[in-house]
């Protein structure tokens, strides 16, 4: 079987048993790894053991195919990932890019196990790499007879929070909760914002997840209505398109801090569920630093006491401090009562 060295499309999730053989296999399907274990092609059908050689299918060629690998022994060499200087760096770009397309020798990244499985991560893209099955296929003995076609159900991305015991799911979308059917695929997601890759099944309520990846942040635009404040005044920003519009009512909260470093000052509104815009201000003590500030982070707090989320906001503006202008009296009339 020759390797593939190309891979077209960006790899979300690899299902990878546990276990420490010489050497181990990667199905591969559509530029997606897909399990983990060791196989051979016969005419247009793959038979497919895991690492343990304890559970056994077959697959159609194509679109599966087979690229050779070692990733069952489960250590960071065996993804192109090696340790210098205390940090995970990129060793070799070719195998790590089938997890990361574009990545360079020389990377930093993370690698840490998890369970029973690995998750790596560069430049805020997660990749977990979990021991299991192909999901979506049955478990049969080797044979031309049993040969298993790729899953009827077309697969979407959906997103949304994985509640704390991994077995629920609510979707960004219309606050709607699913119940995940397979929640060892999600496994180190508890209670994150994630997008799922899964089978939805709306008459079952139900969700079979192939994949589970970070969700990028929520994300904001935001500007300041004036470029300049007074000490003992307030600053108000408009902060709009926050995305997605959170299905819980919360709190924005704004903080800034002078450009030459200092303590930071913060400002909040209520945001109501399903709002995508607000106001926020931020008071100015009459004794704070002047001159130039920053607003260094745009955060969102739900009201009902859940984890506070950081937004992604373009363009963080800034704004001058001035000082503030006492007014005195010039003149007065006494009268005797």
């Amino acid at each position: 079987m020759q390797r593939h060295n190309a891979v077209s499309l960006p790899l979300a999730l690899a299902v990878i048993i546990a276990s420490a053989p010489l050497s181990a296999d990667t199905l591969m399907k559509d530029g997606h790894a897909i399990v983990i274990g060791k196989g051979k092609t016969t005419a247009n059908s793959i038979s497919w053991t895991d690492c343990r050689g304890e559970k056994s299918a077959q697959y159609q060629a194509p679109p599966y195919w087979v690229d050779k690998n070692k990733n069952c022994e489960m250590n960071a060499q065996a993804f192109g990932v090696e340790q210098k200087d205390g940090k995970y760096v990129v060793a070799d770009a070719k195998e790590f890019g089938k997890y990361f397309p574009g990545a360079r020798k020389g990377d930093e990244v993370s690698f840490a196990p998890i369970g029973n499985g690995v998750q790596i991560a560069l430049n805020g893209t997660v990749v977990k790499l979990v021991s299991g099955i192909a999901p979506g296929v049955s478990h049969v003995a080797p044979g031309p007879e049993n040969v298993v076609a790729d899953v009827s159900k077309k697969a979407i991305d959906v997103k949304g929070e994985i509640s704390d015991d991994g077995k629920m799911f609510v979707s960004d979308k219309d606050a709607k909760s699913w119940t995940i059917v397979n929640p060892e695929a999600v496994k180190g997601h508890e209670g994150q914002h994630v997008i799922l890759t899964s089978h939805v099944y709306p008459d079952k309520n139900e969700v079979h997840v192939l994949f589970a990846s970070i969700a990028s942040a929520q994300e904001a635009t935001m500007t300041a209505k004036s470029a300049r404040v007074e000490q003992s005044r307030s600053i108000t920003f408009t902060v709009k398109r926050v995305e997605p519009a959170p299905n819980v009512m919360g709190d924005i909260l704004i903080y800034a801090q002078p450009a030459s470093g200092g303590p930071e000052l913060n400002g909040g509104n209520t945001l109501p569920a399903g709002q995508e815009s607000i106001d926020v201000s931020i008071s100015i003590p009459i004794d704070v630093l002047t001159g130039k500030w920053t607003v260094v982070r745009v955060v969102f707090a739900p009201s009902s006491g859940g984890p506070r989320k950081t937004l992604n906001v373009t363009n963080l503006p800034s704004f001058e401090v001035i000082p503030h202008k006492a007014i005195l009296p010039d003149s007065a009339v006494v009268e005797v009562k």
